[in-house]
């Protein structure tokens, strides 16, 4: 038995206990809109396999729920840009490595010199680059919204030239 097919036999067993049902008949864990987070563990858990991790998404999703990308995952357990999908001492850990980085002289600012480590607030493909959001094509998209995507996002999408129309 692959780790694949394992993981696939693990998931099929849980979905019994699951909390719940996505439209697509994926069965899910938690409450659609919030992340459980343990403070006692550090570990927040998934919503796919209701396993507790230091952090959701990236490989996790990659190697156990394949097809999945945070951008979906959000979508579908309707997590805003603002919750976290990893546990506090991680972001801390990241944070410090970023800034040291930042510090260094290694990276530079997304805000520039002048106003040093800010908060950005994350604003969609539709606020930062409405001609972008425009030549989003009309049809082909699914359920692709401009106001849910943002400016730098992997997500695949179809677009459709203002000028020439090619596709």
């Amino acid at each position: 038995m692959t780790l694949a097919e394992y993981h696939r036999a693990v998931d099929q067993k849980r979905a019994a206990d699951a909390d719940g049902v996505l439209e697509d008949g994926t069965p899910f864990f938690g409450r659609l809109g919030e992340m459980v987070y343990d403070e006692d563990a550090d570990k927040i858990q998934g919503r796919l396999c209701g396993d507790w991790f230091k952090w959701v998404g990236g490989l996790h999703l990659k190697f156990r729920h394949p097809g999945w990308t945070i951008d979906e995952y959000r979508r579908a357990f309707k997590l805003n840009h603002s919750q976290v999908t990893m546990a506090a001492t991680s972001r801390q850990i990241l944070r410090a490595i970023a800034v040291d980085r930042l510090t260094a002289g290694q990276i530079g600012s997304p805000l520039g010199d002048r106003r040093g480590l800010q908060h950005v607030p994350w604003r969609s493909l539709l606020e930062r680059r409405p001609d972008l959001a425009a030549e989003l094509h009309p049809t082909r998209n699914a359920n692709l919204e401009p106001e849910r995507v943002g400016a730098w996002s992997s997500e695949p999408a179809w677009w459709r030239c203002a000028r020439c129309g090619r596709e």
